[in-house]
Protein backbone atom coordinates (compact mmCIF):
# COMPACT_ATOMS: atom_id res chain seq x y z
CA UNK A 1 0.00 0.00 0.00
CA UNK A 2 1.28 3.55 -0.58
CA UNK A 3 1.02 6.23 1.80
CA UNK A 4 -0.90 9.91 1.36
CA UNK A 5 -1.40 12.73 3.51
CA UNK A 6 -4.40 15.61 3.24
CA UNK A 7 -4.60 18.58 5.53
CA UNK A 8 -7.57 19.11 7.59
CA UNK A 9 -10.60 20.21 4.99
CA UNK A 10 -9.40 18.75 2.04
CA UNK A 11 -11.47 16.88 0.33
CA UNK A 12 -9.98 13.66 -0.50
CA UNK A 13 -12.45 12.84 -3.36
CA UNK A 14 -15.73 14.07 -4.15
CA UNK A 15 -18.93 11.92 -5.38
CA UNK A 16 -19.60 11.23 -8.99
CA UNK A 17 -15.65 11.21 -9.21
CA UNK A 18 -14.25 8.37 -11.25
CA UNK A 19 -12.98 5.67 -8.73
CA UNK A 20 -9.79 3.92 -9.06
CA UNK A 21 -8.56 3.40 -5.49
CA UNK A 22 -9.48 1.77 -2.20
CA UNK A 23 -8.20 3.66 0.93
CA UNK A 24 -7.51 2.93 5.09
CA UNK A 25 -7.28 5.19 7.58
CA UNK A 26 -4.48 5.53 9.67
CA UNK A 27 -4.67 8.32 11.32
CA UNK A 28 -7.60 11.41 11.68
CA UNK A 29 -10.64 11.73 10.69
CA UNK A 30 -12.58 11.76 7.46
CA UNK A 31 -16.30 12.75 6.55
CA UNK A 32 -18.64 11.53 3.90
CA UNK A 33 -20.43 14.39 3.92
CA UNK A 34 -23.88 13.42 2.19
CA UNK A 35 -24.52 10.77 5.28
CA UNK A 36 -22.43 12.97 8.28
CA UNK A 37 -20.30 9.68 9.01
CA UNK A 38 -17.38 10.01 10.37
CA UNK A 39 -14.38 7.78 9.84
CA UNK A 40 -11.59 6.94 12.34
CA UNK A 41 -8.16 5.01 12.04
CA UNK A 42 -8.81 1.44 11.14
CA UNK A 43 -11.37 2.06 8.43
CA UNK A 44 -11.33 1.20 5.01
CA UNK A 45 -13.61 3.43 2.16
CA UNK A 46 -14.06 4.60 -1.10
CA UNK A 47 -14.47 0.47 -1.99
CA UNK A 48 -18.70 0.98 -3.53
CA UNK A 49 -16.94 3.23 -5.75
CA UNK A 50 -14.58 0.44 -7.22
CA UNK A 51 -17.24 -2.37 -7.59
CA UNK A 52 -20.19 0.07 -9.06
CA UNK A 53 -20.71 -0.13 -13.06
CA UNK A 54 -20.30 3.09 -13.26
CA UNK A 55 -17.24 3.17 -11.16
CA UNK A 56 -18.30 6.43 -9.76
CA UNK A 57 -17.72 7.73 -5.81
CA UNK A 58 -21.29 7.50 -3.88
CA UNK A 59 -20.34 9.97 -1.53
CA UNK A 60 -17.43 13.17 -0.87
CA UNK A 61 -14.73 12.31 1.67
CA UNK A 62 -12.90 15.45 3.24
CA UNK A 63 -10.43 15.13 5.89
CA UNK A 64 -12.16 17.06 8.95
CA UNK A 65 -7.98 16.66 10.48
CA UNK A 66 -4.83 16.13 9.39
CA UNK A 67 -5.20 12.54 7.90
CA UNK A 68 -2.50 9.83 6.87
CA UNK A 69 -4.17 6.98 4.33
CA UNK A 70 -3.13 3.88 2.76
CA UNK A 71 -4.28 3.14 -0.80
CA UNK A 72 -4.14 0.64 -3.38
CA UNK A 73 -5.23 0.99 -7.10
CA UNK A 74 -8.26 -1.11 -8.04
CA UNK A 75 -5.56 -3.99 -10.20
CA UNK A 76 -3.39 -3.76 -6.90
CA UNK A 77 -6.60 -5.06 -4.86
CA UNK A 78 -7.36 -7.64 -7.00
CA UNK A 79 -3.98 -8.57 -6.88
CA UNK A 80 -3.92 -8.74 -2.96
CA UNK A 81 -7.70 -10.61 -3.21
CA UNK A 82 -5.95 -13.71 -5.82
CA UNK A 83 -2.99 -14.05 -3.72
CA UNK A 84 -5.49 -14.79 -0.57
CA UNK A 85 -7.20 -16.75 -2.75
CA UNK A 86 -4.79 -18.73 -3.62
CA UNK A 87 -3.01 -19.17 -0.55
CA UNK A 88 -6.08 -20.55 1.23
CA UNK A 89 -7.07 -22.99 -1.65
CA UNK A 90 -3.47 -24.59 -0.97
CA UNK A 91 -3.55 -24.45 3.41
Amino acid sequence: MKTATWKAGEIIFKRGDYADCIYMLVSGKVRLEEIDHVLESGDLFGEIGLFSPAHERTQSARAISDVELLWLTESELAEVCYKIRDWHSTS
